[in-house]
């Protein structure tokens, strides 16, 4: 993958006991969303299917791991995108952003247990468009863009 792309990324962490609060933050050119942020959750934690959410900001992945692996360059692309605000042309907007089909990048887990997974991943974006409509590109000058990140958070199955 390019290195000269723009990237945003995506850092979370488990405070490491059961009773634990995820702790995770995301960094984007628009400005940092964390665990503290308005409505902000873990979606998914499984094996294969990772979901950051704060406010209108979704990041979701799902590597496609072969059997006992635990690195692969295979997401679902139906299942894979970033949906944020971007600033274009001075305004604010609601945006869906895509990877390629298929999606470059990769995904690794570093460790998994019946209660703890943790992982890596850097995905490529090429498309953003209005979340309103769904049909009008987004001309953001920041395309292409890769998010990459790492995390340590609670099994939610």
């Amino acid at each position: 993958m390019n290195q000269l792309f723009p990237t945003f990324l995506i850092v979370a962490l488990s405070a490491g006991s059961a009773a634990a609060q995820d702790v995770w933050s995301v960094v984007t050119p628009e400005g940092e969303v964390t665990q503290d942020s308005p409505a902000a959750r873990v979606g998914y934690a499984r094996s294969a299917l990772w979901e950051f959410r704060a406010g209108g900001f979704v990041v979701r992945l799902q590597p496609s791991f072969a059997d006992g692996a635990d690195e692969t360059i295979d997401f679902v692309f139906n299942n894979t995108l970033a949906s944020m605000q971007l600033t274009v042309d001075g305004r604010s907007l609601n945006a869906d952003c895509r990877p390629a089909d298929p999606p470059v990048g990769r995904a690794e887990r570093l460790m998994m247990t019946d209660s703890q997974i943790s992982g890596r991943f850097e995905l490529e974006i090429v498309r953003c468009e209005e979340y309103v409509t769904s049909s009008v590109d987004v001309a953001y000058d920041g395309l292409p863009f890769t998010i990459t990140g790492e995390f340590t958070l609670e099994r939610k199955e």
